[in-house]
């Protein structure tokens, strides 16, 4: 109630300000405290959700080593679920869309980057061609990638011919030395005796 009165029924974009400059002067930890305040005022706030994201993602780009891959992993999977809730909440909010395909393609999720990026251009404010020619490239250089992901899922799924259709013809090409195509053509193989 203090808080309230005191700054007027807007706390949570005080909590967002502070939070934002915490993390411009790269303050991971702290900003993500005050950003995590906001969210517990107003779970839907737009600024709080997209800036803890950026907030996370921030801190696991800035952490590196064995020591840290615990935290990494957690900060990670936070990052994508608060850029998830963005995209669910404020469904025009392009920014959001963009770092979501970066979250998932970090996680090898290619058809998800795929789409939600194809959604991002789709949102987009038409001036930012700088970014919106980055996501057409990445677009572009996900197309083999979503197809070898298609015939893993029909090998997951007991597909076994049409994911070996799919993935074969990716032996010895520049995708050779990814190991999820070996191992997943090695289970088909198997299973198929």
């Amino acid at each position: 109630k203090f808080l309230a009165k005191c700054f007027n029924e807007k706390l949570v974009g005080v909590l967002c300000g502070t939070a934002g400059s915490l993390l411009t002067g790269e303050q991971y930890r702290k900003s993500a405290i005050y950003y995590r305040a906001a969210l517990l005022l107003d779970p839907k706030d737009k600024d709080a959700l997209f800036g803890f994201a950026c907030c996370t993602r921030g801190w696991y780009l800035s952490l590196e080593g064995d020591d840290f891959q615990e935290l990494v992993a957690v900060l990670k999977a936070l990052s994508t679920e608060y850029f998830e809730w963005s995209v669910g909440l404020y469904e025009s909010f392009a920014p959001a869309y963009y770092y979501l395909g970066y979250a998932y393609l970090n996680a090898g999720m290619y058809t998800k980057a795929s789409l939600i990026w194809q959604d991002f251009l789709e949102k987009a404010d038409s001036s930012d061609k700088e970014i919106i020619d980055e996501i057409q490239e990445r677009l572009d250089s996900l197309k083999e990638p979503v197809k070898i992901e298609a015939g893993i899922n029909h090998i997951l799924a007991g597909r076994y011919e049409q994911g070996l259709g799919i993935l074969e013809p990716y032996v010895g090409s520049q995708y050779d030395n990814w190991w999820p195509l070996h191992f997943y053509l090695a289970s088909a193989y198997k299973d198929l005796g």
